[in-house]
C-alpha cells in the first residue's frame, strides 16, 4: 500500500544516439493476485551538472500477477524522454517506482523487482 522506488545509474555508451528509451520489468510476488504498475523515469547528467536536475516524465507498464515466485516480465514501455539534454556518454540516473496508487495495481502482497530490460538507440556500431 506505500510507493516504494529504487534508483540506479548507467553510463550511456559512446555510440547512444540521445534519443528515447523503452522498458521492460522482470518482477516476481510470493502470494497474491491482481496487477502490479510500475513507472520508470530518469534523468541525464553531464560533466558540472547538478545533480538535482529535473527527472524525465515518467512512463508506466503494467503487468498482471500469474504464478506465485514464477518469473513475471512485463509488455514493453511506450517511448521514455530522459529529463535533461540526453547525450552519448553520460550518467543517466534512474528511479523505477511501483505505482500502488494506479488503477492497475492491485496486487495484494509486495512485488520484487528483479531486474530490467533497456533499450535505446545506436548512431553507429562500436568497434
Amino acid at each position: 500500500t506505500t510507493q516504494e522506488n529504487a534508483e540506479f545509474a548507467v553510463i550511456t555508451p559512446d555510440n547512444y544516439d540521445a534519443g528515447t528509451l523503452t522498458y521492460k520489468v522482470v518482477w516476481t510476488a510470493a502470494s497474491g493476485t491482481g496487477g502490479v504498475a510500475w513507472d520508470l523515469q530518469g534523468t541525464s547528467l553531464a560533466d558540472d551538472d547538478a545533480i538535482d536536475t529535473a527527472w524525465g516524465t515518467a512512463v508506466t507498464v503494467t503487468d498482471t500477477f500469474i504464478v506465485a515466485n514464477d518469473t513475471h516480465i512485463t509488455a514493453e514501455s511506450a517511448a521514455l524522454t530522459l529529463g535533461n539534454t540526453p547525450a552519448a556518454g553520460e550518467r543517466v540516473q534512474f528511479r523505477i517506482a511501483r505505482q500502488v496508487a494506479h488503477a492497475s495495481d492491485t496486487l495484494t502482497a509486495d512485488a520484487k523487482l528483479i531486474g530490467m530490460r533497456i533499450e535505446y538507440g545506436i548512431n553507429a556500431y562500436s568497434q
